[in-house]
C-alpha cells in the first residue's frame, strides 16, 4: 500500500484571479491550504 497526499493549493495570479491547483505526491506536504490523505 502506497500513501498518497492529494494537495489543493489556492494561489492568486498577478491579475487578481484565484487559481486552484490540485497535485498528488507521495511526500508529506509542508505548506498547503488543504490536504487529503489516501492509500492505494
Amino acid at each position: 500500500m502506497r500513501k498518497w497526499y492529494v494537495i489543493v493549493r489556492v494561489e492568486t495570479s498577478p491579475d487578481g484571479e484565484k487559481l486552484v491547483i490540485v497535485e498528488t505526491t507521495e511526500s508529506k506536504p509542508k505548506k498547503v491550504d488543504f490536504a487529503i490523505f489516501a492509500e492505494k
